[in-house]
Formats: structure tokens, C-alpha cells, sequence
């Protein structure tokens, strides 16, 4: 595997820990070259260091867990990601909602 395929891995592994280790969130937001841009499915946009870093503190503090599975090919020096996640939301609802 080579260092292409193994930062998309790492990407996979720490995404997988960061909604409770800062560790992990800040090996994710350390991937990212300072020119990087990410659109999140939600429609925001990072395109500065700084918003990058607010945009996956946001994301990872919004779910509570995830797991992925990927599968990282190469064909022609170009660099393909087929990956799957299943994650669980934090919970905003009161522990007793009044309309119980």
C-alpha cells in the first residue's frame, strides 16, 4: 500500500474514533493541506484551515459513533474510495420529553 492509500485508510480508522477521542479529530484535521476544501452533505463549506477544523469538531460532535468500511483502488495514479458508514446520532432529546 502506498502513503496515498494509507492517509485515505488512516482517514477511515480515525473517523471511526474521533467523536470521542481529540486525538484522533485532530490526526483527521491534520490530513488536510492548508489549500483543502470539504462540502459537507449538509451544503457547508470549508475552504480555510480554520472552517476545516470548526467543520469536523461540528461533525464528529454531532454523532455519537461510526463505523466505516472502505476499500481504497488504484488505476492509473488515480485514487478511488468505495466506502460505507453506519453511525448513531447524539441524542438532543431530553433524557423524560414532556410529551411522555
Amino acid at each position: 500500500m502506498n502513503s496515498r492509500e494509507e492517509t485515505i485508510q488512516r482517514y477511515f480508522r480515525l473517523s471511526d474514533m474521533a467523536s470521542d477521542d481529540d486525538q484522533a479529530l485532530n490526526g483527521i484535521i491534520a490530513l488536510f493541506a492548508s489549500t483543502a476544501m470539504v462540502k459537507g452533505a449538509n451544503g457547508i463549506t470549508a475552504n480555510n484551515p480554520n472552517d476545516l477544523a470548526n467543520f469536523f469538531k461540528n461533525f464528529f460532535e454531532d454523532n455519537q459513533e461510526l463505523r466505516h468500511l472502505c476499500r481504497v483502488t488504484t488505476d492509473r495514479g488515480e485514487y478511488q474510495a468505495e466506502w460505507s458508514v453506519a453511525g448513531r446520532k447524539k441524542n438532543r432529546w431530553p433524557v423524560c420529553p414532556s410529551w411522555f
